[in-house]
């Protein structure tokens, strides 16, 4: 079984820390900072988001080759789609959300994944 280091967790979002090389994600795809922040998830209901700061971290989006890394760390099924996207902290930086306290969240590189539910028609995110 694999050891698992979840540093954070944060209503439906929950950061584990990846063992990959930060090269691996060199020339993918980065998700745009809105306002300053790094949007990790969004309340679909209140507005409210699970951030950090974009002057200190930034999050590449998931794609097949980093959800295939996430899946062999995890031990997720090889069809498992959980990874939202991996999160690079270049300094502490604390995450945040307007209903939770801030959690600090070290340097490293961490991945990115949004709580899923069951429903009779699709496993999906989890609605916040």
């Amino acid at each position: 079984m694999n050891k698992i280091a979840i540093p954070a967790e944060q209503g439906d979002v929950t950061l584990i820390q990846a063992s990959i090389d930060v090269e691996i994600l060199k020339g993918k795809k980065r998700r745009r900072a809105e306002g300053g922040r790094v949007i990790l998830a969004r309340g679909e209901t209140t507005g409210h988001h699970h951030s950090l700061s974009a002057g200190n971290s930034y999050v590449v989006e998931a794609d097949g080759q980093l959800q295939a890394l996430f899946n062999a760390q995890v031990g997720a099924p090889e069809k498992g789609n959980l990874l939202s996207g991996v999160l690079v902290v270049k300094r502490p930086d604390p995450f945040e959300h307007a209903e939770h306290a801030a959690i600090e969240i070290a340097p490293g590189i961490h991945w990115v994944v949004i709580e899923q539910e069951y429903s009779p028609a699709e496993i999906r995110r989890a609605i916040d």
